[in-house]
């Protein structure tokens, strides 16, 4: 039993405006203490195309501000989530996706 496969036409893949923006508009969501400290549990941001990670997303971000960089500055210990699944520093970052920021430990 063979895998079916399909050549891959150029209507399959988003052009590269639609690529473009969609990477740009990123929902980032924060919690707990990262929450109170910006003050708004999630917004949504245009991230420039050069980023590549979430660590790089994470280090955009804090420079945004002074409340941005005290709340998600390198300084901090930080737990990061794309698409709601726990990730890394090095996690790529790609069109469309969710990004969540939160301490460690977090109470219910």
């Amino acid at each position: 039993m063979g895998i079916a496969r399909r050549e891959a036409r150029c209507e399959d893949f988003p052009s590269n405006a639609t690529r473009a923006q969609a990477f740009m508009q990123t929902t980032i969501r924060y919690f707990a203490s990262v929450r109170e400290a910006l003050g708004t549990a999630s917004e949504t941001v245009e991230l420039p195309e050069t980023l590549r990670t979430l660590g790089e997303a994470r280090a955009w971000l804090a420079a945004r501000s002074e409340r941005h960089a005290a709340a998600l500055g390198a300084q901090r210990t930080l737990r990061m989530a794309c698409d709601h699944v726990m990730a890394e520093p090095d996690e790529a970052l790609l069109p469309g996706r969710e990004i969540a920021f939160f301490p460690p430990v977090t109470g219910g």
